[in-house]
Parts: structure tokens; sequence; C-alpha cells
């Protein structure tokens, strides 16, 4: 784990793997939150950073930014191969969770709740999005502009659009969308799979 507070950087390692995580720490190995992390201002953003190859449980908690403070992303995750599991990000302006760098991350089991823009940003390629969630984003909860990504099992909730698809070959199998606004699963870009989804109370999809 790399901290960035006070503009220093510092190597933070427990020998269980249960580090003590603060707004702004860039997590550059195998992590386990005790704690949850937040409300982060604006000044911290992202409130962290995962960067390959490193794993971070989240293990129940939150990670959220501060209401009103303009925190725009909880977790951004950068290189290549990351895993992101098992909690909550929240209250964040642009994203909850930014999946960028060279893709081929796993985001499993993480919920996103109350974010102003979107849920989940999946702008590289190759990246998993299995058993995710978002809740009353007022604009996508999963809005993928990458290539070759897999999203099964994933549900959105009362956001504006449940899942946007852009860029080429994506796949969303086995979702639901419930009471979107404007659209369940919306499509554009070319040759993509969308599988056995349910898209229920919501716009056309």
């Amino acid at each position: 784990l790399l901290s960035r507070s006070a503009g220093t950087l510092l190597l933070l390692l427990a020998a269980n793997g249960a580090l003590a995580v603060e707004c702004g720490d860039v997590i550059t190995t195998d992590a386990t939150l005790t704690a949850d992390v937040g409300p982060c201002a604006g000044d911290e953003d992202p409130v962290l950073t995962l960067a390959d190859p490193a794993t971070l449980n989240l293990n129940g908690h939150t990670v959220r930014g501060l209401p009103g403070a303009q925190t725009e992303v909880g977790i951004l995750i950068e290189g290549e191969r990351a895993r992101l599991r098992n909690g909550f990000v929240d209250s964040c302006e642009s994203a909850a969770v930014v999946v960028g760098g060279a893709g081929g991350h796993r985001i499993e089991n993480v919920i996103a709740r109350n974010n102003t823009n979107d849920g989940f940003q999946v702008q590289s390629s190759r990246n998993h999005l299995v058993r995710n969630v978002t809740m009353n984003s007022h604009d996508d909860g999963f809005a993928v502009s990458g290539s070759g990504n897999l999203l099964l099992g994933n549900a959105a909730f009362d956001d504006a659009v449940g899942f946007s698809l852009s860029g080429e070959r994506n796949a969303v199998i086995r979702s639901t969308a419930t009471r979107c606004q404007q659209v369940g699963i919306g499509i554009s870009g070319s040759r993509h799979r969308v599988i056995e989804n349910r898209v229920v109370a919501s716009g056309l999809d």
C-alpha cells in the first residue's frame, strides 16, 4: 500500500494483509479493509487507487466520497489484472468505480450507491464484472465504453440507465435492470452479446 498523504510515499504493510487504508491511498499489494474509508474530500480524489496486480477486498466496508465536496471517483483501477471485491462505494460525483488501465481486471460483489453520475465506468477492455449492483445513479449504472468486457449476473436499480454499451464485443448476460427511468439496456457500437437479461419497470431497451 502506497500512501500519498502529505505528498510522500510510505510503504505500509501488515503481515496478515489487513491494512489501515486512508483517503487518497494507492494500493499496490493485496489488502483487506478493516474499516470504512471516508467520507473523503474533493482534494483526495480518487478516494482510492488500485493498481495491478493487487487484490482489494473491501471486506463488507464502504469507500465513501464527501457529498457536496466534488469527490469525483471512489475507486480508480489502473494497470492490468487487478481485483476488487466485497463491499460498497458511494457518494461520488463522477463514478463509484472507474475500470481503466490496460484492463483484464475483475470486479465482483461490489455495490455502488447514490453516485451523482455513474456507478461503474468500464473504460478499458477484457474486464469481468460479476454480481455487482448499482443503486440510485443519476446517469448510468454500468457505462461500458471499452471492448471485450463481460458483465455477468449484475443488477441496476433506480438508475437513469441500467446498462449502457458502446465499444465492441461486450457481453451482458443474466443481468437485471429494475426501475431505470430512461433505458434498461442501451446499446451502441457493434457485435455485443445481450443474453438472458431482465428489464423490469424501466424505459425501452
